[in-house]
């Protein structure tokens, strides 16, 4: 009975999901279309996720979602290998922040810190992170990553003292412009008042996704 009421809820669910409707915001790419020929363009409206004919990985548009009034990127990896509802469900990864915790216990410092950062990122706008921890010029976020044979560590941004920013300046180093590529980052938390780094986390893959795909 209990399979059986999940599946009729799943259902439900997929059948309310392929009913959205959904208008172009940005397109990165100006030739990508429908599976019709035509040219996806900012302005267009669609329903069916699997109608845009998809060739390269990094071919991306942004939409909002008429039904649920929210913004979503929608990437060319997500799509080529599956369908467009299976791309749809497994792009809705879960999150150690979707999670409810009901302890009384106040958190520490490394359970605030390894609630932040989730392991992939695509990166097209800059992606801003809530943080249950003290940001400021003394506090801060650090990445470090593999460019080429050089480890390179670049401070993140932040904003209102509790919300770290990962966005395209992490490729400017030292005043330096970096051909932006796909990285891995490793992740500290820096207190300058309080000695060393603590270690959040590491082998978080950053997708660059260009702004315009045809430069």
């Amino acid at each position: 009975m209990k399979r059986l009421l999940l599946l009729t809820c799943l259902g439900m669910w997929l059948s309310y999901a392929s009913a959205d409707n959904y208008k172009v915001l940005f397109v990165n790419d100006a030739s990508l279309t429908y599976n019709n020929g035509k040219a996806v363009k900012v302005g267009d409206t669609f329903t069916n996720v699997d109608a845009i004919k998809w060739q390269k990985e990094k071919q991306a548009i942004k939409v909002f979602n008429l039904t649920t009034k929210k913004q979503m990127l929608m990437l060319g990896k997500q799509y080529m290998r599956k369908t467009g509802m299976e791309a749809l469900i497994s792009s809705k990864r879960l999150s150690t922040n979707d999670f409810m915790d009901t302890s009384d216990a106040p958190k520490t410092i490394y359970e605030k810190l390894g609630s932040v950062f989730e392991s992939q990122y695509d990166l097209l706008d800059p992606i801003e992170l809530p943080a249950d921890v003290e940001l400021n010029d003394k506090c801060y976020f650090q990445a470090t990553y593999k460019y080429g044979d050089t480890m390179l560590t670049k401070k993140l941004k932040s904003k209102n003292g509790n919300t770290v920013i990962l966005d395209k300046s992490i490729f400017e180093v030292d005043g330096r412009q970096l051909g932006p590529r796909d990285i891995t980052l490793s992740i500290e938390y820096v207190n300058k008042d309080a000695g060393l780094p603590i270690f959040v986390k590491d082998g978080i893959e950053v997708t660059y996704i260009p702004t315009n795909l045809n430069e």
